[in-house]
């Protein structure tokens, strides 16, 4: 290696094998770094190394057919999410769709599964090499950012999925796209039921197309009222009833009468009024179940010894007996309703219940009086 001096500054002739080591073509910038001694450690300037990777990348153009002619020429977000679908652009025999495809790449962030993906596709659609798409995926991902999400991000899917009911891919992409603050997804995907309260955009930018429509009020109200935690309530409540009037169909109970017969076996000769606020039911309510089961012999109504004028209740040797019969069969439908919880799941429902209760027992249009055990 030779230095020459030029004026006032210093011209370095490079070998032709130090040369086309480095992949050094004309009117590119490198850094010259002082090593040990008189060493010197040659380098790309990073604008350099990301041409020449570009370069590099730029070989693997044709390896997918042009498709329909591009002519989306917006202006790429600074901040966007993008999937594999975009990483293959990269491959596309059209010129105009590989150099959106970079200008997504350089700009946006991914998941890192988008690379496997990539990979996957390369190898089992195209045929190419492992090495080929190897070296395809590692030029790819020192260009890009990619996201390896962690136990927060994936815990935002899985509320996503709940809500939304999107795809788990698609929610794992949606959280991440959202924890970067990203407010554009690119995607050559059809992707439905993309939940628009997100403010997540779903977009082709190999597709000369609007932004999608803002979906209809009408949906919107819909969407709204499936995800409302009273509708979901009310929905979980006639499951639990079915549940439970199917295990007892044979003995004729239901969950209300069964709550009478359980507060009566604990508190035999209580008057109406206080087994009413003990279950929560209003007095009308409460006086037609005491007459269906006063009419089957399970209870009896007889004037309380301190108070005459009240009727103090018990379960006749029927009302025992019906009550002994039923108890298996609540289990039964207790084990088929928490099936679905883990018991962290059931534990953590069940603060959420009471929580939800204890808070807002103001609001209830019937008094709640827990009686001791």
């Amino acid at each position: 290696m030779r230095v020459l001096r030029w004026e006032d500054r210093l011209a370095v002739c490079l070998p032709a094998a130090v040369v086309d080591a480095l992949k050094i073509t004309e009117g590119e910038e490198i850094t010259i770094e002082a090593g040990h001694g008189r060493a010197l450690n040659l380098r790309l300037s990073p604008a350099a190394e990301t041409a020449a990777a570009l370069q590099r990348l730029r070989g693997f153009r044709g390896r997918l057919p042009a498709s329909t002619p591009m002519a989306n020429d917006g202006a790429i977000p600074a901040r966007a999410f993008f999937d594999a679908s975009i990483l293959l652009g990269l491959l596309s025999a059209n010129t105009k769709k590989a150099q959106h495809a970079e200008a997504i790449l350089l700009s946006g962030i991914s998941s890192a599964s988008a690379l496997d993906e990539a990979a996957h596709f390369m190898t089992s659609t195209l045929g190419m090499a492992d090495e080929e798409s190897g070296h395809f995926i590692e030029l790819v991902s020192n260009l890009g950012e990619f996201v390896c999400p962690g136990p927060q991000i994936h815990a935002d899917a899985r509320r996503l999925i709940r809500a939304y009911g999107i795809e788990p891919a698609h929610a794992l992409d949606i959280a991440i796209a959202l924890d970067a603050g990203c407010d554009t997804c690119y995607t050559e995907k059809e992707i439905s039921h993309w939940p628009t309260e997100l403010h997540l955009t779903i977009r082709n930018p190999f597709a000369n197309q609007e932004p999608n429509p803002p979906e209809p009020v009408q949906k919107r109200r819909l969407r709204s009222l499936y995800t409302r935690p009273g509708f979901l309530l009310r929905r979980a409540h006639q499951i639990s009833a079915a549940i439970f009037e199917n295990q007892t169909a044979d003995i004729e109970l239901t969950p209300g009468l069964f709550s009478i017969l359980t507060v009566l076996s604990g508190h035999p000769g209580i008057d109406q009024s206080t087994l009413a606020r003990a279950i929560g039911l209003d007095k009308v309510t409460i006086s037609l179940l005491l007459r269906a089961l006063e009419k089957r012999g399970l209870v009896a109504r007889t004037p309380a010894q301190e108070n005459r004028r009240s009727l103090a209740i018990r379960l006749t040797p029927a009302g025992v007996h019906l009550l002994e019969q039923a108890e298996p069969r609540i289990d039964v439908a207790y084990r088929q309703l928490t099936a679905p919880l883990t018991p962290q799941q059931l534990r953590q429902l069940m603060l959420l219940l009471d929580t939800l209760n204890t808070a807002l027992d103001q609001f209830a249009r019937t008094e709640f009086r827990p009686l001791a055990d």
